[in-house]
């Protein structure tokens, strides 16, 4: 199984507009049971984990006060970010896994899918900065 999906454009303050690998995915709500679309999250095979601003964490998930909590650097420039570790399920086409996600208790950080438990499950190429492809 293989999809791709095309870089999409958005602004940059440094270089005006700049093509990004963003992708839409599901995830299953443990609230309702039904599946969130993410839209224009960056794939991110330099990221550890998959990330997730509070605002969507708090559609997928029942409740982010128990269970693991954690202080991370890095994806806020100059700040630490507090994190919630949850283990939800993806979907991204006909693309069905469970992942361990992070949920940020800021609404200031990108949906990231990043490489443990999802991205690092296939062979992910960026193709000349215009194409990302996911294979087995």
């Amino acid at each position: 199984m293989s999809s791709s999906h095309p870089y999409k454009l958005g602004p940059s303050p440094i270089f005006g507009e700049i093509a990004r690998p963003l992708l839409d995915f599901e995830i299953e709500s443990e609230v309702t049971g039904e599946w969130v679309t993410v839209e224009d999250a960056l794939a991110d095979t330099g990221a550890d984990a998959s990330l997730l601003p509070v605002h969507i964490g708090r559609l997928v998930s029942a409740d982010l006060r128990p269970g693991p909590r954690f202080t991370v650097h890095g994806v806020v420039p100059g700040a630490d970010l507090v994190v919630h570790l949850r283990t939800l399920n993806f979907r991204i086409g006909r693309r069905k896994f469970a992942a361990p996600t992070l949920i940020a208790d800021s609404p200031d950080v990108p949906a990231i899918l990043g490489r443990h438990g999802a991205l690092d499950r296939w062979r992910v190429t960026y193709a000349r900065g215009r194409t990302l492809r996911i294979r087995k």
